[in-house]
């Protein structure tokens, strides 16, 4: 499981994603799309560990990409 403690969003409408979907990664944390531009998360907490900055989770985890993060049980996705 995933909780997200921080996030900015982008002004990028021209961006069309699939909600939830992991788009890729930037310097600050992990681009997330929403249907109309995309989310930075920037501070996360995977189950069982300490809440860090997403720079720090990426360096010791592979991007997720194309992981669609949702909070509805067997779906794709951080659970």
């Amino acid at each position: 499981m995933l909780k997200i403690w921080r996030a900015e969003v982008l002004d990028d409408e021209q961006t069309l994603a699939c909600p939830g979907r992991v788009m890729g990664t930037v310097r600050e944390g992990i681009l997330v799309g929403t249907g109309r531009g995309l989310l930075v998360i920037t501070e996360l907490q995977m189950q069982g560990a300490k809440r860090m900055s997403a720079a720090d989770f990426l360096r010791g985890t592979p991007a997720p990409l194309g992981v669609i993060l949702s909070n509805a049980p067997g779906k794709d996705g951080m659970r």
